[in-house]
């Protein structure tokens, strides 16, 4: 659960730098050549990010879990029975 979340900040990180580079004026290194460049520094920012602490969603993920499948399942059901 952790390494997913991990990644999915990872992932989130990286549109979300992407969407806000869209709502900048392009420049003059607007060319298909720096949509390649920024698609991998966006990548590489977002799992530096998450690696780094992130915004908290890996975290969050990782809390969830333990809360919620701290104890296995057959634990559960022994005790509701």
């Amino acid at each position: 659960m952790v390494q997913a979340g991990r990644q999915f900040e990872t992932y989130f990180i990286s549109y979300l730098l992407k969407v806000m580079r869209e709502t900048v004026p392009e420049g003059a290194l607007a060319n298909k050549h720096g949509a390649y460049f920024y698609s991998f520094y966006d990548e590489e920012i977002g799992k530096r990010a998450a690696e780094s602490g992130g915004i908290g969603i890996s975290k969050m993920v990782q809390e969830y879990a333990q809360q919620y499948f701290a104890s296995s399942p057959l634990e559960h059901s022994s005790s509701s029975g």
